[in-house]
Protein backbone atom coordinates (compact mmCIF):
# COMPACT_ATOMS: atom_id res chain seq x y z
CA UNK A 1 0.00 0.00 0.00
CA UNK A 2 1.47 2.98 -1.25
CA UNK A 3 1.06 6.49 1.42
CA UNK A 4 0.74 9.55 0.22
CA UNK A 5 1.60 12.80 2.43
CA UNK A 6 -0.26 15.58 2.29
CA UNK A 7 1.66 18.42 1.18
CA UNK A 8 2.22 20.47 4.14
CA UNK A 9 1.14 24.30 4.66
CA UNK A 10 3.73 26.89 5.19
CA UNK A 11 2.69 27.78 8.64
CA UNK A 12 3.41 24.54 9.55
CA UNK A 13 6.75 24.23 8.20
CA UNK A 14 7.44 27.22 9.93
CA UNK A 15 6.11 26.23 13.48
CA UNK A 16 8.13 22.87 12.90
CA UNK A 17 11.22 25.40 12.41
CA UNK A 18 10.75 26.67 15.77
CA UNK A 19 10.43 23.96 17.73
CA UNK A 20 13.67 23.48 20.07
CA UNK A 21 13.80 19.68 20.33
CA UNK A 22 17.68 18.34 20.15
CA UNK A 23 18.78 21.66 19.81
CA UNK A 24 20.97 20.64 23.39
CA UNK A 25 22.44 18.16 21.54
CA UNK A 26 23.37 19.86 18.31
CA UNK A 27 24.57 23.05 20.42
CA UNK A 28 26.81 20.44 22.77
CA UNK A 29 28.40 18.75 19.64
CA UNK A 30 29.59 22.36 18.59
CA UNK A 31 30.63 24.05 22.00
CA UNK A 32 32.13 21.00 23.73
CA UNK A 33 34.88 20.24 21.16
CA UNK A 34 36.17 23.69 21.59
CA UNK A 35 35.91 23.83 25.53
CA UNK A 36 38.22 20.69 25.39
CA UNK A 37 40.60 21.62 22.95
CA UNK A 38 40.67 25.06 25.25
CA UNK A 39 41.13 23.40 28.13
CA UNK A 40 43.70 21.31 27.01
CA UNK A 41 45.80 23.86 25.98
CA UNK A 42 45.80 25.85 28.73
CA UNK A 43 46.95 22.54 31.11
CA UNK A 44 50.06 21.77 27.98
CA UNK A 45 50.27 25.81 28.89
CA UNK A 46 50.53 25.30 32.39
CA UNK A 47 53.00 22.63 32.60
CA UNK A 48 55.42 24.61 30.36
CA UNK A 49 55.78 27.57 32.38
CA UNK A 50 55.76 25.97 35.28
CA UNK A 51 58.42 23.36 34.09
CA UNK A 52 60.05 26.92 32.35
CA UNK A 53 60.11 28.51 35.82
CA UNK A 54 61.24 25.32 37.46
CA UNK A 55 64.76 25.32 35.79
CA UNK A 56 64.86 29.38 35.79
CA UNK A 57 64.63 28.83 39.36
CA UNK A 58 67.68 25.90 39.17
CA UNK A 59 69.59 27.92 37.73
CA UNK A 60 69.14 30.89 40.06
CA UNK A 61 70.18 28.77 43.17
CA UNK A 62 73.14 27.77 41.25
CA UNK A 63 74.66 31.05 39.87
CA UNK A 64 73.68 32.08 43.62
CA UNK A 65 75.52 29.08 45.03
CA UNK A 66 78.83 29.51 43.30
CA UNK A 67 78.95 33.10 43.92
CA UNK A 68 78.56 32.56 47.34
CA UNK A 69 81.53 30.13 47.37
CA UNK A 70 83.88 32.80 45.01
CA UNK A 71 85.59 34.44 48.08
CA UNK A 72 86.77 31.59 49.57
CA UNK A 73 86.42 27.66 48.26
CA UNK A 74 86.10 26.49 51.11
CA UNK A 75 82.62 27.83 52.21
CA UNK A 76 79.79 25.27 51.86
CA UNK A 77 77.45 26.18 49.06
CA UNK A 78 74.30 26.25 50.85
CA UNK A 79 75.32 27.67 54.34
CA UNK A 80 78.44 30.16 53.42
CA UNK A 81 80.24 28.51 56.97
CA UNK A 82 83.92 27.48 56.14
CA UNK A 83 85.86 25.54 58.74
CA UNK A 84 88.56 28.12 60.60
CA UNK A 85 92.05 28.80 58.67
CA UNK A 86 91.20 28.04 55.59
CA UNK A 87 91.50 30.52 52.47
CA UNK A 88 92.50 30.62 49.06
CA UNK A 89 95.63 31.68 48.27
CA UNK A 90 96.93 35.06 48.60
CA UNK A 91 97.09 36.30 44.96
CA UNK A 92 94.35 34.27 43.95
CA UNK A 93 92.12 37.00 42.75
CA UNK A 94 95.22 38.24 40.38
CA UNK A 95 96.38 34.43 38.88
CA UNK A 96 93.27 32.35 38.94
CA UNK A 97 90.55 35.11 38.75
CA UNK A 98 90.68 35.61 34.78
CA UNK A 99 91.88 39.03 36.09
CA UNK A 100 95.12 39.21 34.30
CA UNK A 101 93.74 37.86 30.63
CA UNK A 102 91.20 40.88 31.05
CA UNK A 103 94.24 43.59 31.82
CA UNK A 104 97.25 42.31 29.61
CA UNK A 105 94.09 40.92 26.92
CA UNK A 106 95.42 37.40 26.57
CA UNK A 107 92.28 34.88 27.06
CA UNK A 108 94.81 32.03 27.92
CA UNK A 109 92.20 30.87 30.39
CA UNK A 110 89.25 31.45 28.67
CA UNK A 111 88.27 27.78 28.26
CA UNK A 112 89.01 27.06 31.88
CA UNK A 113 86.49 29.13 33.35
CA UNK A 114 83.62 27.23 32.14
CA UNK A 115 82.48 23.73 34.04
CA UNK A 116 79.78 21.34 32.30
CA UNK A 117 76.81 20.43 34.36
CA UNK A 118 76.80 17.56 35.63
CA UNK A 119 80.90 18.18 36.71
CA UNK A 120 82.62 15.24 38.17
CA UNK A 121 86.22 17.28 38.38
CA UNK A 122 87.89 20.24 38.47
CA UNK A 123 91.52 21.42 37.34
CA UNK A 124 91.68 24.93 38.63
CA UNK A 125 90.87 27.06 41.30
CA UNK A 126 87.97 29.39 39.76
CA UNK A 127 86.16 25.51 38.38
CA UNK A 128 86.61 23.86 41.49
CA UNK A 129 83.91 26.61 42.89
CA UNK A 130 81.35 26.20 40.10
CA UNK A 131 82.04 22.41 40.44
CA UNK A 132 80.86 22.92 44.17
CA UNK A 133 77.69 24.70 43.29
CA UNK A 134 77.11 22.10 40.49
CA UNK A 135 76.91 19.23 42.60
CA UNK A 136 73.61 20.72 43.57
CA UNK A 137 71.97 20.53 40.52
CA UNK A 138 68.93 18.20 40.02
CA UNK A 139 70.66 15.08 38.22
CA UNK A 140 68.29 15.53 35.09
CA UNK A 141 69.22 19.01 34.14
CA UNK A 142 71.89 19.55 31.84
CA UNK A 143 74.25 22.80 30.85
CA UNK A 144 77.18 24.82 32.15
CA UNK A 145 78.00 26.89 34.57
CA UNK A 146 81.01 29.65 33.43
CA UNK A 147 82.96 32.51 35.00
CA UNK A 148 83.40 36.02 33.40
CA UNK A 149 85.62 39.02 34.49
CA UNK A 150 85.19 42.28 33.00
CA UNK A 151 87.40 44.18 35.75
CA UNK A 152 84.43 46.02 36.80
CA UNK A 153 82.01 43.12 37.37
CA UNK A 154 82.75 39.85 37.96
CA UNK A 155 79.51 37.67 37.37
CA UNK A 156 78.62 33.78 37.95
CA UNK A 157 76.25 32.25 34.51
CA UNK A 158 74.16 29.11 34.89
CA UNK A 159 72.57 27.75 31.95
CA UNK A 160 69.99 24.80 32.64
CA UNK A 161 67.88 22.60 30.24
CA UNK A 162 66.43 19.52 30.74
CA UNK A 163 66.65 16.84 27.91
CA UNK A 164 63.93 14.22 29.61
CA UNK A 165 61.14 17.15 29.93
CA UNK A 166 62.05 18.13 26.34
CA UNK A 167 61.55 14.82 25.09
CA UNK A 168 58.21 14.33 27.02
CA UNK A 169 56.38 17.42 26.51
CA UNK A 170 57.60 17.94 23.03
CA UNK A 171 55.83 14.50 22.39
CA UNK A 172 52.92 15.23 23.87
CA UNK A 173 52.50 18.30 21.74
CA UNK A 174 54.54 16.78 18.94
CA UNK A 175 57.05 19.59 18.03
CA UNK A 176 60.21 20.59 19.57
CA UNK A 177 60.30 21.73 23.05
CA UNK A 178 62.96 23.70 24.90
CA UNK A 179 62.93 23.87 28.64
CA UNK A 180 65.77 25.76 29.71
CA UNK A 181 66.48 28.33 32.09
CA UNK A 182 69.49 31.00 32.72
CA UNK A 183 70.40 32.84 35.32
CA UNK A 184 73.68 35.40 36.02
CA UNK A 185 74.76 35.97 39.84
CA UNK A 186 77.21 38.63 40.58
CA UNK A 187 80.29 38.25 42.78
CA UNK A 188 80.48 40.38 45.56
CA UNK A 189 83.17 41.25 47.97
CA UNK A 190 82.71 44.09 50.32
CA UNK A 191 86.20 43.47 52.41
CA UNK A 192 88.07 43.31 49.34
CA UNK A 193 86.32 46.53 47.76
CA UNK A 194 87.51 48.45 50.63
CA UNK A 195 90.69 46.93 50.92
CA UNK A 196 91.01 47.90 47.41
CA UNK A 197 89.62 51.74 47.76
CA UNK A 198 92.24 52.03 51.04
CA UNK A 199 95.17 50.99 48.83
CA UNK A 200 94.15 53.33 45.99
CA UNK A 201 94.00 56.50 48.73
CA UNK A 202 97.22 54.73 50.52
CA UNK A 203 99.42 54.81 46.70
CA UNK A 204 97.39 58.18 46.06
CA UNK A 205 98.96 60.32 48.71
CA UNK A 206 102.36 58.34 48.86
CA UNK A 207 103.25 59.15 44.92
CA UNK A 208 102.08 63.42 45.54
CA UNK A 209 104.40 62.66 48.58
CA UNK A 210 107.12 61.73 46.23
CA UNK A 211 106.51 64.26 43.30
CA UNK A 212 108.86 66.82 44.48
CA UNK A 213 111.76 64.24 43.71
CA UNK A 214 110.79 63.66 40.08
CA UNK A 215 108.79 63.72 37.20
CA UNK A 216 105.13 63.49 37.88
CA UNK A 217 103.20 60.67 36.17
CA UNK A 218 102.11 62.81 33.69
CA UNK A 219 105.46 64.39 32.59
CA UNK A 220 106.99 60.89 32.55
CA UNK A 221 104.35 59.53 30.51
CA UNK A 222 104.79 62.81 27.93
CA UNK A 223 108.35 61.89 27.92
CA UNK A 224 108.33 58.76 26.95
CA UNK A 225 105.95 60.02 24.04
CA UNK A 226 109.00 62.05 22.75
CA UNK A 227 110.92 59.42 22.87
CA UNK A 228 108.92 57.46 20.90
CA UNK A 229 108.03 59.76 18.09
CA UNK A 230 111.74 61.42 18.10
CA UNK A 231 113.70 59.69 14.99
CA UNK A 232 116.49 57.60 15.84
Amino acid sequence: MIRISKRRKPGEIWRGLKKENGSMVIEASVVFPIILYCSLAMIFMGMFVFLKVMATHAAALAADRAAVVWTNSSKDPKTGLFPDNTYDPLYWRVYQDQLLDRVLDIGTQQDNFQVPIPSTEWNSLATKKLHSAVGFVPLFYTGNMKFNNSLMERTVRASLASPMLDYSVGRMLKQEINIDGEAVSAVVEPAEFIRTVEFVRFMTVKLKSLAPLGADPRQAGQLIMRVESSPP
